[in-house]
């Protein structure tokens, strides 16, 4: 069980860069919608459903390996959703939604545990 495990890990390790051009620009235009989106809740008052929608897109990448622009621009969009929730006093509502995405990280995460824990 654990020898997949560690398959895995070494395949991560000597992944090689996409150099394929259609996924490279499938990542940047990515890149650039989550920063759109985040100039957008700036400038205009979305509803709930919508503020909430956008929190998961902007939680979603840092379950992900090696797309270090694209978290930047998820962290960018969570803080202003968090900004915005801050000021339409629906705080509570998303930061317990964010909260929950992030402490199931450890239940979602592809990487085995450590060999210092505890089995």
């Amino acid at each position: 069980m654990f020898s997949d495990l560690g398959s895995g890990r070494k395949k991560r390790a000597h992944a090689k860069e996409v150099r394929e051009k259609s996924i490279l620009t499938l990542y940047n235009k990515l890149h650039e919608l989550v920063s759109l989106l985040a100039e957008l809740l700036n400038i205009q008052v979305l509803t709930d459903t919508a503020v909430l929608h956008a929190s998961s897109m902007g939680v979603a990448p840092f379950f992900v390996e090696s797309v270090s622009e694209l978290q930047l621009s998820a962290l960018k969009l969570v803080t202003t959703v968090s900004y915005v929730c801050y000021v339409l006093s629906v705080a509570a509502k998303y930061l317990l939604f964010v909260f929950r995405n992030l402490l199931s990280l450890p239940l979602r995460s592809p990487l085995p545990p450590s060999p210092n824990s505890c089995i």
